[in-house]
């Protein structure tokens, strides 16, 4: 029988080259692409906005891929979509500050939901007194006195809230608080904005009213268009003496709450 051939050695690996590993793959670099987005948010924000995401979201893409090893430049990527934010929220607050919207349809706003406290407020004194607040067409006995001599030049004896006086009268703020003060008509002229809202009642009900973004009063007799006897709005209420922001936001009319 022949002999076999032997066969060829094998080479076996070292210990050294048994424990040695390959080399990472190059990351690609995103520094450069961070230096052009600093440089675009200063001088066109928007555009340096929407390449720092596409940027990040592509180095993201490139760390996963990488097991998790982040790509140089990825953390300015990171770090300036959050000053660039940041920036955005701080510009959207100033031109807020700068720019509050219409102030005469918030005025009106404020005007109406003052009203529908204060008609809380009116309720609740009758519902405890039996009677509505008394009021009066001298602002000398209003519960703002002051200047009320030049406020009746300016709008004529336009009734509101009476004070006391001489006599043991409760008020909607004494010595029962039904509101904690009586707000201040934002719609008058200037001087006068310590005064508080038009009001009058007929005995069965009452209106409350502001002179509306023009600043002068459509209604100055109110026992004319209110009546608390008849169950709707009267019509020349509705027609004549309302503010219509259609007719243009300035526009004649006043802003007024009843009771029926």
């Amino acid at each position: 029988m022949a002999q076999g051939s032997e066969a060829p050695p094998v080479d076996l690996p070292t210990s050294s080259q048994r424990s040695a590993s390959p080399a990472p793959r190059e990351l690609p670099s995103f520094r450069a692409a961070s230096v052009i987005v600093f440089v675009l948010y200063w001088f066109l924000y928007v555009p340096g906005l929407v390449l720092n995401i596409i940027l990040l979201r592509k180095a993201m893409r490139v760390r996963d891929e990488a097991g998790g090893r982040a790509p140089r430049g990825f953390g300015c990527l990171n770090v300036l979509l959050w000053v660039g934010l940041i920036q955005l929220w701080v510009l959207l607050d100033v031109w807020g500050i700068m720019h509050p919207g219409d102030p005469v349809r918030a005025g009106v706003a404020r005007a109406r939901s003052e009203m529908r406290n204060l008609q809380h407020a009116i309720d609740a004194y009758q519902l405890e007194h039996g009677v509505y607040p008394a009021y009066t067409f001298d602002r000398r006995q209003s519960l703002a006195p002051r200047r009320a001599a030049e406020f009746e030049e300016r709008y004529g004896r336009i009734p509101t809230f009476r004070a006391p006086g001489d006599t043991p009268l409760a008020t909607l703020t004494s010595p029962v608080a039904y509101i904690s003060s009586l707000p201040q008509d934002n719609l008058l002229a200037r001087p006068f904005r310590h005064s508080s809202y038009a009001y009058w009642s007929d005995g069965g009900g009452f209106i409350l009213w502001s002179p509306g973004p023009d600043g002068e009063y459509a209604i100055t007799a109110p026992e004319t268009v209110y009546d608390s006897s008849v169950p709707q709005r009267s019509a020349l209420l509705l027609s004549g003496y309302t503010w219509d922001p259609t007719n243009g936001t300035v526009s004649p009319g006043d802003v007024w709450r009843i009771s029926q």
